[in-house]
């Protein structure tokens, strides 16, 4: 009896989880693979891009355009981004493109997660 009530709370919980995930458009609930592990890994990954999301949204996107945003807003305007990646000894740069249109945005919150207050544009605009 009891093994039967704790398979149906997991059940619900994972099913539960796996619709918030859906919501937010991270995959969470595409599970192709036929093997057990593949797919609780790929939920795992998925939990986890969800949480570093909201961890963002919460910090780093404060008071700008995108607090409000959704997941895939998130991703479209800031992470899949094209850029020019130079790798030195010390250090990883990534040229955008002058053109980026969210490229104070970027900026703003890339100071803010590594802990400098916000400073004027570069490009001037």
């Amino acid at each position: 009896m009891a093994f039967n009530r704790t398979r149906h709370l997991l059940r619900f919980a994972r099913s539960t989880l796996l619709e918030c995930l859906a919501i937010s458009r991270l995959f969470a609930d595409r599970t192709s693979c036929h093997r057990f592990l593949a797919n609780q890994f790929r939920l795992l990954l998925s939990s986890a891009a969800y949480v570093l999301m909201q961890a963002l949204r919460r910090t780093a996107l404060a008071e700008t355009d995108l607090a409000q945003a959704q997941v895939g807003t998130i991703r479209l305007r800031l992470l899949k981004v094209a850029s020019r990646v130079v790798v030195s000894a010390r250090r990883v740069m990534f040229h955008l493109a002058s053109s980026y249109p969210y490229r104070k945005i970027f900026q703003e919150v890339h100071e803010r997660l590594i802990g400098r207050p916000p400073t004027a544009a570069v490009d001037g605009t």
